[in-house]
């Protein structure tokens, strides 16, 4: 499953992950880009040890949400309800706030405790951050070792070695699959 989602419908979402948990075989997950909220817990909750980034991507880890209502034009309307109506909404983000909680524990081995520090305001991961956090596995590089950075790269004109570019070591080529890293 390959995945560039800056966000989603935190229902539609779930209900693609119960689809991947389902399947009969494993779910490989990459993410292309901007994971958000609902999309980094479907990359995250791919198969274990199959869960990738490329290595410009991104993670947003965010609070489930109550969407502001908005008209055919995109501008935002008022939104009139009761207030037990807007317990009852309330009550459903948290519960949508609990079973993220619970999935992003159970797919990165951290504490619900934990997770709920982090999760008391919107963060960014890169895809290093994010195979530290345990939300993927490993890393997606070229397959040309001619294709990485090299210490040659130099950017501009500054040209003085505290302006090059420091690449890290290069990781080894699987004989199976895909190059990758288990940087972390």
């Amino acid at each position: 499953m390959y995945c560039n989602v800056p966000g989603g419908v935190m229902k539609s979402g779930l209900a693609m992950y119960d689809t991947m948990r389902i399947m009969p075989y494993n779910i490989q997950t990459v993410n292309m880009g901007m994971c958000a909220q609902i999309g980094a817990f479907l990359v995250a909750g791919g198969t274990q040890g199959m869960r990738f980034g490329l290595p410009n991507s991104r993670f947003m880890m965010q609070n489930p949400r109550i969407e502001e209502p908005v008209d055919n034009e995109g501008n935002p309307r008022q939104r009139v309800m009761q207030a037990t109506e807007m317990k009852l909404e309330v009550q459903e983000v948290l519960r949508d706030k609990k079973r993220m909680l619970e999935g992003f524990s159970a797919f990165t081995g951290r504490s619900i405790q934990a997770l709920q520090r982090d999760f008391g305001r919107d963060f960014y991961l890169n895809a290093y951050e994010a195979r530290q956090y345990g939300l993927i596995d490993s890393l997606l590089l070229p397959d040309r070792p001619s294709k990485l950075a090299t210490d040659e790269i130099k950017f501009g004109a500054f040209g003085g070695k505290e302006q090059r570019y420091q690449p890290n070591k290069p990781a080894s080529v699987s004989d199976d699959g895909p190059r990758t890293s288990g940087l972390g």
